[in-house]
């Protein structure tokens, strides 16, 4: 149960799971499970650059965010949303360094295939 007690604490301090014994089947937290194992995901947070270059790339592409400011709003997220449905990607809308990495190539790619 939530909060661990001194047990279940310096179980998670040393990485090993606090789940209770169920025969080989874990119940889940939702379940009465054990606490959590695992801290959330630490990413990179993202540049104004990053951002507006990711705006940049998806206007290249066909997908309209409105006017590349850096600002990750309800243009943008659509923009990506509609990106990540073309691409077959779970159209989150989220942002990440990844992604802007895998738009600017894309863009790039695009720049460099079309005559002119």
């Amino acid at each position: 149960m939530w909060p661990p007690d001194e047990e279940d604490a310096a179980a998670l301090a040393e990485g090993e799971s606090c789940a209770p014994d169920s025969g080989g089947s874990d119940p889940g937290r939702f379940s009465g499970g054990g606490v959590l194992v695992t801290a959330w995901p630490v990413e990179q947070p993202l540049s104004l650059a990053d951002r507006m270059s990711a705006q940049g790339a998806l206007a290249r592409l066909g997908f309209d965010p409105g006017a590349p400011d850096g600002v990750i709003g309800a243009g943008t997220r659509k923009a990506l949303r509609d990106w990540q449905k073309a691409r077959g990607v779970p159209p989150d809308g989220y942002l990440s360094l990844d992604l802007v990495k895998r738009l600017s190539l894309e863009a790039a790619n695009a720049a460099s295939a079309t005559p002119g």
